[in-house]
């Protein structure tokens, strides 16, 4: 554990310090956001701030005066395990079966409120990829965390750790402390969707508002294209009226000149 933490864990820490001067974009954020934030875009900074974030709640995990789980921990725990040592030996088995480097984790997911165990390998954490799920206790499985005490006896380290190590009270605060979390971002995010679904009402509304508008001054603008079509019809034919006595004197001189042309035409008939 010396070496765990003043060698592997510090450096960690002093490597992420050590980025972050250089990085403005990250100001103000804390830890947890920073894994989120760097995870797609800055695979250094991501590692060393998960590994920051991950030794710092392991070692906040462990007791060098270890006590049982309470009672109610033990119910809550075999609520989702069946038992409470189910859970010791599905823990023990996610972290012996983690090839490699990594971590077992118990997390609550806080959209069913349920405990599962979970692993992950390098520097991941289960909270990075889904916000609702929070660890409530870890294990480490990289090998420099039980090398010089175990060797290569892992199974006697995870035993160990799970029957000696523990710190339940930890647990059961992070418990408490995650379901609390979960019922405040619930509200939110309900209080979000009622705000959302007032809105989205709201659009819908206007947009009704408007296609009706559209809708009148399509109306208007076509019984203004009427009424101006009647107009001009009226003026023809008020014209057509007030043309009609000069029409009629037309037409009665046109018959006299016809006539006229006729007779004239008989005459030089008759005159050959």
């Amino acid at each position: 554990l010396e070496l765990h933490y003043n060698t592997h864990y510090r450096d960690h820490v002093a490597m992420l310090n050590a980025m972050l001067k250089t990085i403005p974009r990250i100001e103000g954020l804390s830890l947890i956001e920073i894994m989120r934030d760097s995870y797609l875009w800055n695979k250094p900074l991501y590692h060393q701030a998960a590994q920051s974030w991950n030794h710092d709640f392991y070692f906040k995990c462990m007791t060098s005066h270890y006590f049982p789980p309470s009672k109610s921990l033990v119910q809550r725990i075999s609520h989702d395990f069946g038992s409470f040592e189910r859970f010791q030996v599905e823990f023990r088995k996610a972290g012996n079966s983690n090839l490699g480097s990594g971590w077992a984790w118990l997390v609550h997911d806080g959209v069913t409120g349920k405990l599962f165990i979970t692993k992950t390998t390098g520097a991941d954490n289960p909270m990075v990829q889904n916000e609702d799920h929070r660890p409530i206790l870890v294990m480490d499985v990289w090998e420099h965390a039980y090398y010089l005490d175990y060797h290569n006896r892992r199974k006697d380290y995870t035993e160990a750790f799970v029957t000696q190590l523990v710190d339940w009270k930890f647990v059961e605060e992070n418990l408490q402390r995650v379901e609390a979390e979960a019922v405040l971002l619930a509200k939110a995010r309900e209080q979000a969707r009622i705000e959302e679904e007032a809105a989205k009402r709201e659009r819908e509304r206007k947009e009704a508002e408007a296609i009706v508008e559209a809708a009148r001054i399509e109306r208007l603008r076509r019984e203004a294209e009427e009424a101006e079509e009647a107009a001009r019809r009226e003026q023809e034919l008020l014209w057509l009226v007030e043309q009609e006595p000069i029409i009629e004197e037309v037409n009665a001189t046109a018959t006299e000149i016809v006539i006229e042309v006729s007779e004239a035409d008989q005459s030089q008939e008759n005159h050959a």
